[in-house]
């Protein structure tokens, strides 16, 4: 990654949704009538509630043990995880014991995504809504172990080999037709993982074809997430850790994609 390069802008960024993420100690005593009481608190704004299984922890190890793995965290009866939905369901707050996300969505063909800095500032709303609550009602503060952003890419497809249509998106696969046993295939699922400086994070990125559920069109999702803490925990360092995030999601998904598409599909500028 060239990080002296500009940030590669996109006029029209296949990005169908984004997720802010804060991973945190179990919070003690937060029951279920607690969710109950937060979501009046935020309800002008996220009118609509739904229940969802919870999600269970991965965390990120560096060093010897570097990997990803399952984390079990506290030993209390396992709650709901709540979604908080706006009126069009764009924009949603999910909310268990130890977790904190704030998403935006596309839900129709027509929504226009509203860029990173607005997301960035409705998890910031959220965030500070949630800590506020947890203090009106004695609790003690979230305490974060984990960040994580996450943007989910739908790339359409064209009518054709899906290895053609791979490789016309994804710039390092190619599958070679001639001489070969197996014929060429009708699923295709891939994942890399790639670490950031200074072991503060590792990026994600998964690929794997699907039906798009409106159009019936096939596409390829192109998940990539970025899980970690920065060194030393604070507010500001929060900010730092998701906005140079923010760069690796945007310049890995600019290094991992065909510039022609690039520029002919998305509208590269830069």
């Amino acid at each position: 990654m060239n990080a002296s390069e500009p940030l590669p802008e996109f006029e029209r960024p296949p990005v169908n949704e984004v997720a802010f993420g804060m991973l945190t100690e179990p919070v003690e005593g937060l029951l279920v009538p607690h969710f109950g009481r937060y979501w009046a608190s935020v309800a002008a704004e996220f009118p609509r509630c739904e229940e969802a299984p919870p999600v269970l922890p991965l965390v990120e190890l560096f060093g010897e043990t570097a990997s990803t793995v399952n984390l079990e965290l506290g030993d209390g009866l396992p709650l709901p995880r709540v979604w908080l939905l706006s009126e069009t369901g764009n924009n949603l707050i999910q909310l268990q014991r130890d977790r904190l996300l704030f998403n935006w969505r596309r839900m129709h063909p027509g929504d226009e995504y509203p860029r990173y800095p607005s997301v960035r500032a409705g998890f910031g709303r959220a965030l500070d809504s949630f800590q506020a609550f947890l203090a009106s009602c004695a609790l003690k503060p979230a305490r974060p172990l984990q960040y994580e952003l996450t943007y989910i890419n739908h790339i359409e497809l064209e009518e054709g080999p899906l290895a053609e249509q791979v490789h016309a998106v994804l710039r390092d696969y190619h599958w070679d037709t001639e001489r070969r046993f197996l014929s060429e295939a009708d699923q295709f699922n891939s994942a890399l993982g790639f670490l950031m400086p200074g072991n503060i994070g590792r990026l994600h990125a998964v690929a794997r074809n699907a039906m798009h559920r409106e159009t019936r069109r096939p596409v390829l999702l192109l998940e990539l997430t970025a899980r970690g803490m920065p060194e030393t925990p604070s507010e500001s360092a929060m900010w730092e850790w998701f906005d140079m995030t923010h760069e690796w999601i945007v310049r890995g998904f600019a290094d991992l994609t065909e510039p022609e598409i690039q520029r002919a599909v998305w509208g590269r500028t830069t």
